[in-house]
């Protein structure tokens, strides 16, 4: 029961940071944990009836019940108000043109910023239910976020993250704007130069253009 309250927690704070770093209106509908720790996201999307229709027809209801996942093939069924035996004759007199199913999403081919989102979202769920306060260091953390996110993964993810917070990143990255908005969160700045003769030159409280 412990644990499942946990999950729920965890699901929950995931839900939640993943829609205010994303940014994007209905990317997502609901995230959950499969009971293997895997991630599903779900999105409710219309579906051509003529395409299911079709993949009844050509390859069966157990193809097509294969290619929904478990939540849209029971909300399919629950629309036509029929039973998996009986569904390939209710979408043969379904008269609908389409219908909204929880369709799940296939994260792996989201681009590399959308992933990071998602990953940074489910670090930040599980670091919300910890009762210390652990350090967190991220390497590079907007190489792959446009810049129309990272001012949001600022507020959102850095200055609400409990612990201590060690952040490498290129002169490309965290710009003035950013540094500003961490100004009262930042206790030490350093700057790392690699120079010609290989070795490393560490400056204290310079840090590229700020």
């Amino acid at each position: 029961k412990q644990y499942q309250k946990l999950l729920a927690r965890v699901e929950s704070d995931l839900n939640k940071k993943f829609r205010q770093l994303i940014r994007k209106d209905d990317f997502v509908d609901h995230i959950y944990i499969g009971s293997d720790f895997s991630l599903h996201l779900i999105r409710r999307q219309q579906v051509e009836v003529s395409a299911l229709q079709l993949t009844a027809k050509k390859h069966g209801v157990a193809a097509l019940k294969n290619s929904l996942n478990q939540a849209a093939f029971q909300a399919l069924l629950s629309q036509l108000a029929t039973t998996e035996e009986s569904l390939s004759f209710a979408l043969a007199d379904c008269t609908e043109e389409s219908v909204m199913l929880p369709m799940e999403l296939d994260y792996t081919r989201f681009s590399n910023g959308e992933k990071q989102v998602l990953v940074m979202s489910l670090y930040w769920a599980i670091m919300n239910q910890s009762q210390s306060e652990l350090p967190f260091i991220i390497d590079t953390p907007f190489a792959r976020i446009d810049s129309e996110h990272r001012a949001n993964i600022t507020e959102r993810f850095f200055k609400e993250l409990h612990g201590q917070l060690f952040v490498l990143s290129t002169n490309e990255e965290l710009r003035h704007e950013h540094i500003n908005a961490l100004d009262q969160q930042i206790a030490k700045v350093y700057m790392l130069e690699y120079g010609e003769d290989k070795r490393t030159r560490i400056s204290e409280g310079s840090y590229f253009e700020v």
